[in-house]
């Protein structure tokens, strides 16, 4: 049981993590000046949302997530002709640096705790579905994420942009306009998130406070069922 609250402890902290950095990552690809603010706004707009229960926002989420798909296949074919020319050198810097370098690499794999963490009210038969929701998220993480890793290392001249490499990449390798699509496309994709994040929290939350490790508020519903 201890252990049990540690890693629900640990879940939220990712969570809240997450939220953050993907809210503030999406304004930095739409452009808006003061990011940080759109950010704070968005976070405190998605939780009003989730207080009356979304119901139409898992559809919308699964669109957006498709055409993002499609454009990152589009540009990772663009793209590997030029990885021949990538050179590999060791990680530079402190230990320390390169670990938050790791750490913020892996949360781009919170989605698939957040999907292990509906498993609850997946379809049935719920081994099956929650292998065809998490493969692909591993598939995206490993596989394309590496090939524009690679792409990122072929960019002469290449500094900063750690908020909106991709949109870099896209500029680079096939033009601003695409750059600019796959932009707004990552930025409403960051934003849904945002909201994955929250509602991951609110699960959480609930099921720590029927099991008695949080205060009974936390298990509380509205008459929205949230």
């Amino acid at each position: 049981k201890t252990l049990a609250v540690i890693g629900a402890l640990l879940l939220i902290a990712d969570y809240v993590v997450t939220a953050s950095l993907s809210s503030l990552d999406a304004f930095h690809y739409l452009g808006f000046a003061h990011p940080e603010l759109w950010a704070i706004f968005s976070l405190v707009l998605i939780g009003v949302i989730n207080i009356v229960g979304p119901t139409k926002s898992g559809n919308i989420a699964t669109f957006i997530a498709l055409v993002v798909v499609v454009l990152l296949i589009i540009l990772s074919a663009a793209v590997v002709p030029h990885v021949r020319d990538i050179q590999v050198t060791l990680p530079q810097g402190s230990f320390f640096s390169n670990w938050t370098k790791f750490v913020g690499i892996v949360l781009a794999l919170s989605g698939v705790e957040a999907i292990a963490n509906v498993t609850g009210i997946m379809v049935e038969p719920v081994k099956k579905t929650s292998r065809n929701a998490i493969l692909p998220v591993l598939l995206e993480v490993t596989v394309i994420s590496l090939i524009l890793g690679a792409a990122m290392n072929t960019i002469p001249g290449l500094a900063g942009h750690t908020e909106d490499m991709i949109r870099v990449v896209g500029d680079y390798y096939i033009g601003p306009w695409f750059g600019h699509m796959i932009a707004i496309a990552l930025g409403l994709l960051l934003l849904s998130a945002c909201n994955t994040a929250i509602m991951g929290l609110i699960s959480i939350t609930f099921l720590m406070a029927k099991d008695k490790e949080l205060p009974p508020l936390f298990g509380d519903l509205n008459r929205y069922g949230m």
